[in-house]
């Protein structure tokens, strides 16, 4: 293979895994930007309650849906003081004219030693769950672990792409305007 045309390849396959880390880079974004403005949030799986079906280290997607749309067999997110829980329904309850629920993980044995009583009309629903992405996202809360994961590769896009515009007016420059063919 010549040389040159070795560098074509080379080329092509960086522009292309440059393309991709863009568009990862920019659903990363939308996700975190864009989605809460539609209900939609990303959480963390930090303890194995809720294994096998959640593991640790994994991301939970969840939608808001109304509180009387959920169902047993449901696993939503709640908070209790500061900790975010994801755990199973395994009941629902009306009590004085509000619904709560009994939840319970599914690796532990017992339920949950209390009724979640939402607080609002909507509580949040887990809708998908990402394996291992828990792991990444926490990387990149770090700023230099951003800027080496994400930052480094873009600068890279924007370079090749800058390259790849100085090149053609290095090109078009050279050759003679034939203003005749162009009329």
């Amino acid at each position: 293979m010549p040389e040159e045309r070795k560098k074509t390849v080379v080329r092509k396959i960086l522009d292309w895994l440059m393309n991709v880390i863009v568009v990862i880079a920019v659903l990363l974004v939308a996700c975190v930007f864009l989605a809460p403005r539609y209900g939609i949030n990303m959480h963390p799986v930090l303890s194995g309650s809720m294994e096998p079906a959640l593991k640790v280290g994994g991301v939970v997607i969840t939608r808001l849906i109304k509180v009387g749309e959920v169902k047993k067999g449901d696993v939503i997110s709640y908070k209790i003081d500061e900790q975010r829980i994801t755990h199973r329904v395994i009941e629902v309850n009306k009590a004085d004219g509000k619904i709560n629920f009994q939840t319970k993980g599914d690796a532990n044995e017992e339920p949950d030693p209390y009724a979640v009583i939402p607080k609002t009309e909507k509580v949040p629903k887990v809708v998908l769950y990402i394996p291992y992405f828990g792991f990444l996202a926490g990387f990149l809360k770090h700023k230099t672990n951003f800027f080496l994961l994400i930052g480094i590769p873009a600068a890279c896009l924007v370079a090749l792409y800058l390259w790849d515009i100085w090149r053609e007016a290095r090109k078009t420059r050279r050759e003679p305007v034939n203003w005749k063919s162009r009329v």
